[in-house]
């Protein structure tokens, strides 16, 4: 929780040090007041596929709901590069009906074909600063940095394989900090109508202070190797007055290398090794948001 909190601060401290005092933000005299703070407040749905690089039979499947906030300012003065621009989201969905597919090892070394529920849950805050280029009212384009964190409870539950041997579930905490580029383009119509293309990718360095996972079964703490995550969304909008509502589909993921590897030592003497395989997680959803624009 603390680092969750610190992360969520720096992120805020960032975005903040990236943009302007909030007073008299708005240009009146634009045409379609594109510069100024914008908030919004929405549905995020999901679907979330995990894979196992190594066992593509190890699986999570799941439907994801949940939510999403946002605060993006453009500032009002031009400079070289454009006008400032700065944003920050925190998202949060869970699922109590997923999916595992998996294998179940029996008492004499034997594997069974294993499905169970699981509980996911997934948070992500993420934070940006950058420039963002007007072309005569019609047109934006937004380049920024991205810096986030993302946190995923993924909790297996106790089963039975298709043999009828019990399968013990387990739970697994993974935190990874990230960086990378975001390069967004939206054309505004006449109409308040406005469709735009957004496309981010990010790196999570092999780090443990940075990029772990933890097994609640073993108790170990697993260093991650090099993560990358990416993002492609079409946000659509309308806007009317001083409200924007949109609907974003978007898809995006992560592909992870292979961690550290542990010893467990066990009773009786000798060890176990240990490690967390290279895996690829998908998601594939929309946004659906509504904003105030001050």
């Amino acid at each position: 929780m603390k680092r969750k909190i610190l992360s969520l601060a720096v992120m805020g401290a960032i975005c903040f040090a990236g943009s302007q005092s909030f007073a008299s933000m708005i240009n009146q005299q634009n045409a379609r007041q594109i510069v100024g703070t914008k908030i919004s407040i929405g549905y995020a749905g999901y679907h979330l596929h995990y894979k196992e690089s190594s066992n593509p039979s190890d699986k999570d499947t799941a439907w994801m709901n949940g939510g999403k906030i946002k605060l993006e300012y453009i500032s009002q003065d031009k400079g070289f590069l454009g006008h400032r621009y700065a944003w920050g989201t925190f998202m949060y969905a869970a699922s109590s009906n997923g999916k595992y597919y998996g294998a179940n090892q029996d008492f004499l070394g034997d594997y069974h074909k294993l499905e169970t529920n699981t509980d996911e849950s997934i948070e992500r805050g993420e934070g940006g600063f950058g420039y963002a280029q007007i072309i005569k009212n019609k047109f934006i384009v937004k380049e920024s940095i991205v810096i986030g964190e993302q946190w995923w409870n993924r909790k297996i539950k106790d089963g039975v394989d298709k043999e009828g041997y019990p399968a013990k579930g387990y739970e697994e905490d993974y935190g990874n900090m990230y960086a990378g580029l975001q390069l967004e383009g939206d054309y505004y119509f006449s109409n308040g109508l406005s469709v735009g293309l957004v496309a981010m990718g990010a790196v999570s360095p092999k780090n443990e202070s940075i990029n772990q996972m933890y097994n609640k079964l073993n108790g170990d703490t697993y260093k991650m190797g090099k993560a990358y995550r990416w993002k492609v969304a079409l946000p659509i909008s309308y806007e009317t007055g001083r409200l924007t509502f949109d609907i974003t589909p978007f898809y995006s993921g992560w592909i992870f290398h292979k961690s550290d590897v542990k010893k467990d030592y066990i009773d009786g003497g000798g060890y176990i090794l240990s490690w967390e395989p290279s895996s690829r997680t998908e998601e594939t959803g929309f946004y659906a948001n509504i904003a105030y624009k001050f």
